[in-house]
């Protein structure tokens, strides 16, 4: 039995994460030590106690959770503990450059598309330890909702044609974009708006390869030598355009359903700020609700569609938790979700560069009770066996077994 720490109460989808985590952990004989935010000087006596009568094996934490703990009193306290600290980022590493800085030297890093284990490797060599989990679907949660394993669940009666999980994030990710008088190489606006424009029309890139091919070629035009550590002042400074493409294919996908006549439900915010949104009857605006909240949105929906974060060798929750809802799953490709769903019996795929046959499929599978049942059977099965945190949690403790 090894015992690890987790730690919550920061952010509602980290925490169902963690609980899922957690639960499988304690399935396999392991015992968990929770930080939790809310009560952090009870439970942080509690787990130093827990240590010292029998040594932790390791914290796992989310998006640098915790990562720089006790360090006001002179040290990182995983470091001084000598326990690993699993980090699992769901966003891109380039959100996180100061943190990842300053990770603890027993780091092990997790994240979800395969380019950005790449990414780390180039810029941070100094975690030695960094390696590709896929995401994955919250199985136990789902189960709990449902009170088990119904035979029926793709069968059951469904209310919603199309729901799509997801805010429209502009506003936030307006108040990302930085001082372009720290950029005087080259004028901030105007390298934007290419940037953008190149992704958007070549949506198979990712967004740092595009800023550092863009930045080459501002620097080379001027005769100026571009070190990465420049450059990566630049993927930082300029990371908002990913967000800017992730919202509007975000919100085409959608809108081009909605005035096709497709009935789509949207949970989030930002949607109400769209002018074609507003007096559309056939799209209906659920609000924010709290991510174990979507879960049961799911079990009522046909289909589930689903855009990534701009994720090109990676996948999202969205589409494993739609499977496991038995709904249908629509979703644009990547390189990962092209070679765990090859024949598409279990999820129907779509290219952000044909965007205009989102409907066509839409619409075929509303109209095609058997062959949208069918390939959410698959769909529920492929999820219970390969995409669950369950898969997750036992190659961490694996790589745990290896320090």
């Amino acid at each position: 039995m090894k015992n690890f720490v987790l730690i919550k109460g920061v952010f509602d989808t980290m925490d169902l994460f963690s609980e899922e985590i957690q639960k499988e952990l304690e399935l396999l004989g392991h015992s968990c030590h929770v930080l939790h935010m809310e009560t952090m000087d009870v439970d942080l006596k509690n787990m130093l106690r827990a240590h010292k009568d029998f040594a932790l094996d390791g914290v796992i934490a989310f998006n640098n959770l915790g990562y720089n703990m006790g360090e006001e009193q002179g040290g990182n306290l995983w470091d001084a503990m000598g326990i690993p600290y699993v980090n699992i980022l769901m966003d891109h590493p380039f959100h996180y450059i100061s943190q990842l800085e300053g990770a603890p030297e027993n780091t092990i890093l997790y994240v979800i598309d395969r380019n950005h284990v790449d990414f780390v490797k180039r810029f941070f060599p100094k975690i030695g330890r960094c390696h590709f989990l896929a995401h994955a679907g919250c199985a136990n949660a789902m189960q709990e909702i449902l009170g088990g394993l119904p035979e029926d669940l793709v069968s059951r009666p469904r209310d919603i044609d199309v729901l799509y999980a997801g805010t429209l994030s502009r506003v936030l990710i307006e108040q990302l974009i930085p001082d372009f008088k720290d950029f005087p190489e080259i004028n901030g606006v105007i390298f934007s708006r290419n940037c953008l424009e190149d992704l958007i029309q070549n949506p198979e890139q990712t967004t740092e390869e595009v800023i550092e091919r863009k930045v080459k070629q501002e620097f080379e035009n001027r005769n100026l030598e571009l070190t990465d550590e420049r450059l990566m002042d630049y993927i930082e400074g300029f990371r908002f355009l990913d967000g800017f493409a992730v919202s509007y294919f975000r919100e085409m996908a959608v809108r081009i359903l909605v005035e096709s006549g497709i009935n789509v439900h949207v949970l989030g915010l930002g949607w109400e700020q769209c002018d074609w949104a507003r007096d559309n009857e056939h799209l209906i605006h659920l609000g924010k609700v709290d991510a174990k909240e979507v879960l049961p949105y799911m079990l009522r929906s046909k289909i589930v569609l689903n855009t990534l974060t701009w994720f090109k060798d990676g996948a999202h929750d969205r589409i494993f938790n739609g499977m496991l809802a038995g709904a249908a799953v629509v979703s644009d490709e990547s390189k990962y979700l092209r070679e765990e769903e090859t024949d598409q019996k279990t999820i129907a795929m779509f290219r952000l560069r044909e965007l205009m046959k989102l409907p066509e499929m839409v619409a075929d599978l509303l109209d095609d009770d058997k062959k949208r049942l069918s390939m959410a059977r698959c769909g529920l099965e492929d999820a219970r066996e390969h995409h669950s945190w369950r898969q997750a949690v036992g190659e961490i403790v694996d790589e745990l077994g290896r320090v």
